[in-house]
């Protein structure tokens, strides 16, 4: 590589279709990638005192984080960082290092360089902030992803999965670690498939915190779930999909003594509503008309076909 070429890396963001919560106790999930996801750039730089800064830029283009440190990143002289974000993009840093020695900063760039990454999607959404920029650095230091999230995530890792997918995928913690298989899956429906934003953010570390208290037994779930999964990705018709999405939602919100979404806000909606992620904040998967929910008042319904990646 030339010193002076920048370089470029690109991952795709995530939405987990069926299999939330149960996923992390083996269940069969269906997830598909984001068209739209995170874009990093780096660039040599020349200066007198060499360093890494780092701007992270949104989907308006602001600058919503940037930070600088010497090298090296271990030394012990490194000022105390000012954000939770700034000290988790450092400790990342640091472990790219750790995985990597030929990762040297350095010695790669001695006059400095210059970090760049640009979300095309609302930081808000829950698309994958964390796992696209895993992604991103995993691609940069040459280490896998997995083993940068390993120890600081609680999450499945379906995230991690799709952000390097060509398409959908069935994803499963088995024995032997995370098995993500590519599958066909491109409902005949898709046209009446909606993703709508709730406005209400929910933290992953709490919503998986609430299933992990949740009391009975979970491989009954897992199961169910598993099965649901399979006949979700060869369902042919609306009435069909509706009533596996009810099943689907109705298992686990009595797990979690949780009011499904459909029961909580769209209790007149004459079609499905699927939780995606953790359940009560941003999106849900409707199935059925879209302008029901400009009535209610929700401003963000796009069209599944041209949010997601089939292929």
């Amino acid at each position: 590589m030339n010193p002076g070429t920048p370089l470029e890396f690109h991952a795709q963001g995530k939405l987990l279709i069926s299999g939330e919560y149960a996923v992390l106790d083996g269940a069969l999930a269906l997830a598909i990638p984001t068209k739209k996801g995170q874009s990093m750039r780096i660039q040599p730089q020349k200066e007198a005192h060499p360093s890494i800064t780092w701007r992270a830029f949104d989907v308006n283009h602001q600058e919503w984080l940037r930070c600088s440190w010497a090298y090296p990143l271990f030394e012990l002289t490194q000022p105390t960082p000012k954000t939770p974000e700034e000290k988790h993009l450092f400790e990342l840093l640091q472990r790219c290092q750790s995985l990597n020695p030929l990762f040297n900063l350095a010695e790669q760039y001695p006059q400095g360089v210059l970090v760049e990454t640009y979300l095309d999607f609302h930081r808000a959404w829950g698309w994958g902030t964390s796992s696209t920029l895993l992604h991103l650095l995993g691609q940069w230091a040459q280490v896998s992803a997995w083993d940068l999230a390993q120890g600081r995530f609680s999450g499945s890792g379906y995230d991690l999965a799709c952000a390097a997918a060509q398409g959908p995928i069935h994803y499963q913690i088995t024995q032997q670690g995370p098995k993500s298989t590519s599958v066909d899956w491109e409902p005949p429906f898709v046209d009446q498939l909606h993703l709508v934003y709730l406005e209400q953010k929910q933290q992953s570390q709490s919503a998986i915190a609430h299933y992990r208290a949740a009391t009975g037994p979970k491989q009954p779930l897992v199961d169910q779930i598993s099965r649901l999964t399979t006949q979700m990705t060869s369902c042919q018709t609306t009435d069909h999909w509706n009533e596996l999405v009810g099943r689907h939602e109705q298992l686990l919100g009595s797990l979690l003594q949780l009011p499904t979404a459909l029961e909580r806000w769209f209790d007149d909606y004459p079609g499905s509503i699927k939780s995606l992620g953790a359940w009560g904040g941003d999106f849900v998967l409707a199935c059925g008309p879209s302008d029901y929910f400009t009535t209610k008042g929700y401003t963000t319904c796009l069209p599944f076909k041209e949010v997601v990646r089939f292929h």
